[in-house]
């Protein structure tokens, strides 16, 4: 074979051999990109539309007035469930949003992050007055109309949120270590995650004191996820809510 020859079959395995070299770091370093987790909740209508306090309705405006009967309470699950994703990867409150609105704490049920400040909008036209035992720094402190009130939760755990001016106002706090996301909860129970990286996570479900879902969730890499309906039974009138203040990660 010529020296020739001999130089163009070199100078071809040498291309030949750069090209897989980049190919395998494209490969390496190329990002996950991350996907919408969207699913579902069979949630029995009882369970929400149940009054919750000493038979009373939830909301001031519609008990008994001696003229009229109240009206029915709506069956909102966006305003009742937490829907969250928790993994080693997290890192703060992803889609999670606090307010207080209709003169309620929307959702009343709340899944924060541990030592990571939180917002509570008002976005009612009257004041509220929030606080929860047991939490450094949430004392009854006024919150103006269009104000938000900002508190940070150092323990994990379950925690009451109460108002000093309306006491038919309860939200309910779930405080995890690991949280990655707050799902979006439709009025019918829909749900859905926005921007998950692929990976491992556990889908947990909250309501009121009660978790009642935590299972695995794998997240692919590159198209949409949706699950299967996760069926939701309702907590037994029985089982008892775990205590305020209570590890609950």
């Amino acid at each position: 074979m010529s020296r020739t020859r001999k130089r163009t079959l070199f100078r071809g395995a040498q291309l030949v051999a750069g090209i897989c070299a980049l190919s395998a770091v494209l490969t390496l370093e190329s990002p996950a990109f991350a996907v919408p987790v969207r699913g579902s909740l069979l949630i029995p209508k009882e369970m929400l539309g149940r009054v919750v306090r000493d038979g009373t309705d939830r909301h001031y405006w519609k008990i008994w007035n001696g003229k009229l009967g109240p009206a029915p309470s709506p069956v909102d699950a966006g305003a009742m469930v937490g829907v969250a994703l928790t993994g080693p990867r997290g890192k703060g409150a992803a889609g999670c949003s606090y307010r207080l609105q209709d003169g309620d704490l929307t959702p009343s049920t709340l899944v924060v992050p541990k030592s990571t400040a939180i917002t509570i909008e008002n976005t009612d036209s009257f004041t509220h007055q929030l606080t929860a035992e047991g939490v450094e720094g949430f004392s009854a402190i006024g919150t103006a109309p269009g104000n938000a009130r900002r508190v940070q939760f150092a323990r994990s755990g379950h925690f009451v949120i109460r108002d000093a001016l309306f006491p038919h106002v309860e939200g309910h706090v779930h405080v995890l270590n690991d949280l990655v996301a707050c799902g979006r909860v439709t009025s019918t129970g829909g749900f859905a995650f926005e921007d998950i990286e692929p990976g491992s996570y556990r889908l947990r479900v909250f309501f009121r004191g009660h978790e009642l879902k935590n299972q695995p969730v794998v997240v692919p890499d590159g198209s949409e996820m949706r699950l299967e309906p996760i069926r939701i039974d309702a907590p037994s009138s029985k089982e008892r809510t775990r205590a305020p203040g209570t590890n609950g990660t």
